[in-house]
C-alpha cells in the first residue's frame, strides 16, 4: 500500500511539476509569442441494422518550446459499443431485446518535459496515467526519467532514440497493485516523403526490474497527408505486446477457480482526420 500512494504520488506529482518547470523558462529564455502547437486526431466508426456498434477515437498532443526545453502533454480516449437484439418466442408473442455493452475502453494521459544538454543530447522526465480494458489493466502510473539523443538528422529523413527507468504503479482488473521498477528504451524514425506525405514508425520497450518475464513493446507506424494548412489524414497502425499479460481469476459459485490469460497481442488500425490548431 505504501508502495502503490508513494508511485501514484509520483506520478501526480510529476505531471504537475512539468507544468511549474516548464513555466520559468518562458521569461529566462525569450520563447516568442506563438511557441506551441496543438494536434487532435478524430476517427469515428458506426454500423446500424442487426448489430450496432460504435467505435470512438479522439486524442491530442500539445507541445511547447523554448529556445532549450519542450513540453509534451498528450491525452487519449478510445471506447467501442456494441448494441445486439435477440428475438425470443415467448408463449406466442415475439420479443426483441437490444442489449449493449462495452467491447473496448482505453484511456491515456501523459506528459514529458526535455531540456537541452548539447544539440543532439537532452535529458527529460516523465509521468503518465493509462487504463487498458482490453489488455486487463484497470489502472497504471508512472513517473520517470531518462536521455534523448538526435541520433540521425539528414535531408528527409530523422532518427531519435531515448533510454531511462520508470517507477511503476499496475493494478490489473480484478487484481491488486504492484510497485515495481522499469527500463525503457525507444526509437523514433520518421521520413517526410513529399511537400504533404511523412511516414513515421516508432517503438518502445519496457522490461521489469523485477520480474524478468515482464516484457511489453509498443509499435506505432503512421501515414499522414496533409489536406490544408489545419487539416489531414491519417492511417496508422499500433501494436501493443506484453510477454507476461495480465491473468484474472475467474469465480462461480460451487465450482473451482478457472484463470483466464489476456492475448499478449493488442493490434490497432486507424484511420482519423488530423486538426492542427
Amino acid at each position: 500500500m505504501k508502495d502503490r500512494i508513494i508511485a501514484r504520488g509520483l506520478a501526480v506529482g510529476a505531471l504537475v511539476g512539468l507544468l511549474f518547470l516548464a513555466t520559468p523558462a518562458r521569461a529566462d529564455e525569450g520563447a516568442p509569442a506563438r511557441n506551441w502547437t496543438d494536434k487532435a486526431e478524430v476517427s469515428l466508426v458506426t454500423t446500424t441494422g442487426n448489430s450496432e456498434t460504435t467505435t470512438f477515437s479522439l486524442s491530442n498532443e500539445f507541445t511547447q518550446k523554448w529556445t532549450k526545453s519542450e513540453l509534451k502533454l498528450f491525452v487519449l480516449a478510445l471506447r467501442s459499443e456494441q448494441t445486439t437484439k435477440t428475438a425470443v418466442n415467448d408463449a406466442g408473442t415475439l420479443r426483441v431485446t437490444d442489449s449493449t455493452e462495452t467491447t473496448a475502453e482505453v484511456y491515456r494521459l501523459s506528459g514529458k518535459f526535455l531540456r537541452e544538454i548539447h544539440e543532439t543530447f537532452r535529458w527529460y522526465a516523465e509521468a503518465g496515467w493509462e487504463r487498458d480494458r482490453p489488455q486487463g489493466i484497470d489502472d497504471r502510473y508512472y513517473a520517470g526519467l531518462g536521455v534523448a539523443f538526435a541520433v540521425l538528422r539528414r535531408g528527409a529523413h530523422t532518427l531519435d532514440a531515448e533510454a531511462g527507468a520508470r517507477f511503476t504503479d499496475e493494478t490489473p482488473v480484478g487484481g491488486e497493485s504492484d510497485s515495481f521498477g522499469v527500463g525503457r528504451a525507444a526509437l523514433a524514425w520518421g521520413w517526410k516523403f513529399s511537400e504533404t506525405g511523412e511516414l513515421s514508425s516508432s517503438l518502445e520497450l519496457l522490461q521489469s526490474f523485477s520480474n524478468s518475464d515482464d516484457t511489453r513493446a509498443n509499435w506505432v507506424t503512421s501515414v499522414t497527408s496533409t489536406l490544408t494548412d489545419k487539416l489531414a489524414l491519417k492511417v496508422s497502425y499500433t501494436v501493443r505486446w506484453d510477454n507476461d499479460p495480465v491473468r484474472e481469476v475467474l469465480s462461480s459459485p460451487g465450482f473451482d477457480d478457472v484463470v483466464w490469460e489476456h492475448d499478449k497481442t493488442d493490434t490497432i488500425l486507424a484511420a482519423s482526420l488530423v486538426v492542427n490548431f
